[in-house]
Formats: C-alpha cells, sequence, structure tokens
C-alpha cells in the first residue's frame, strides 16, 4: 500500500507536470475536458503500477485508493477511486462529496441495514491495482465560497471520528494546520487503527479571480 500510493501520487505529478503549459479556464466545454483528462491520469497511474509490478514480482497485488481535488478560481474537481473520502465544509455545514466505493456502501444502497454491513466496511469494490483492467473515477463539480473548505481523508481518519466531530474540530480550529492536528490526534485517541492521512484547504477571498491553485492528496490503503 506505501508503495502503490507513492506511485499514484508520483504519477499524478510527473503526468501534471508534463501538460505544465496547459491552462484550465472556464468554458462550456470545461467539465468534457477534465472527464478526459482524469481519464489519462488514471491510465498513467494504472501504466506505473503496473511497470513497478513487473520489476518486483512482491508488489504484484498492491494498491491504493485515491481522491484529489484541483481548484480552479472558486470552482473545484474533486475525483476519487476508493473508500478515501473528500468532505467539503460550507456556511451549511459539513458535506461528504464522494461515495464510498466498498462492498458495505453498496449493502447501504440496497436497503440493508447498516449494523449488517459493518464486517464488509474495507471490502473495497474499486481500486488502483497492479491488474490491466481499466478504473472507473468518479468525478464532482462544486462551486466554492470565500471560507468554504475541503477536507481529503483517508479511511483511518472517517472510520473512526463521526461527521459531527470533523466539522466541529474543523471549525473551532484557528488554523489550518491546527485543524489538520485536531483531526490526526481525533483518530488516534479513537484507536488509531489504520494509517490516518488528513489535507485541507480554505478557500480565500484572493484566490477566486486566479485559476490555477491545485490541490492533490494520494492515500494509502
Amino acid at each position: 500500500g506505501e508503495v502503490a500510493s507513492a506511485t499514484a501520487v508520483k504519477a499524478i505529478l510527473e503526468f501534471a507536470s508534463e501538460m505544465s503549459s496547459w491552462v484550465m479556464q472556464p468554458a462550456e466545454n470545461l467539465e468534457l475536458d477534465i472527464e478526459k483528462r482524469v481519464m489519462l491520469y488514471s491510465q498513467a497511474i494504472k501504466k506505473d503500477l503496473r511497470e513497478k509490478a513487473k520489476k518486483n514480482a512482491d508488489l504484484d497485488g498492491m494498491a491504493t485508493t485515491l481522491t484529489a481535488a484541483y481548484i480552479y478560481g472558486d470552482s473545484a474537481v474533486v475525483v476519487n477511486v476508493g473508500d478515501s473520502r473528500s468532505y467539503v465544509l460550507t456556511a451549511g455545514g459539513l458535506r461528504q462529496i464522494t461515495r464510498d466505493h466498498t462492498v458495505a456502501q453498496d449493502l447501504l444502497d440496497a436497503g440493508v441495514p447498516a449494523e449488517s454491513t459493518r464486517a464488509y466496511g474495507n471490502v473495497l469494490t474499486r481500486c488502483f491495482g497492479t491488474d490491466g483492467e481499466p478504473v472507473p473515477v468518479d468525478v464532482f463539480h462544486l462551486k466554492l465560497a470565500i471560507n468554504d473548505r475541503i477536507l481529503l481523508c483517508s479511511d483511518g481518519l472517517s472510520d473512526l471520528v463521526i461527521d459531527a466531530e470533523i466539522e466541529a474540530l474543523i471549525t473551532d480550529a484557528n488554523s489550518i494546520a491546527e485543524a489538520c492536528d485536531a483531526l490526526v490526534s481525533a483518530a488516534l485517541l479513537a484507536g488509531g487503527r489504520d494509517n490516518i492521512t488528513a489535507v485541507l484547504a480554505r478557500m480565500r477571498e484572493s484566490m477566486v479571480p486566479h485559476p490555477l491553485d491545485r490541490l492533490h492528496a494520494g492515500v494509502e490503503k
């Protein structure tokens, strides 16, 4: 998982560097353009994972989840594969953007009571792995207001800290760094059974006219 997640982030950064001349600007076909680019990023991640596994048989079968956000102007694109989550905190409260790609979530969607799905909470239905199969990537588009915050986190946080506490810890913190520290500390206090990743970004007034702020996070599975 550690190698897979690092490989995924490296693939994203290298692919973005190769496309550095491209500037995102709102247009009628922007959403379609984003969908195509997300597919290319996904293919780059899969390619790098397969190549590493070919060079080292011990890495065959490694996998990673991924959640990421690209912020441009007052908009954001959030992508997700797996059970790492993205949230947005607005004046109206905390909202989960992504949907967990797990058997438990599929069962919940089918109407199975929550208490009967807990054993399947960590059984993934989607992830980036070393097989040759394409991975469907969920893409979400949202508008941001001043002081809205986007949180990217692994299930090491979301499995142990309920949404209401996540919202309170972010709201009560005096800074982004303090909020991240508080979130990780709360997950550790609750048992810290898994790796804990938290990345937080706040929409500032100065960001609105400038379309080139990026936020990426790759998290381990």
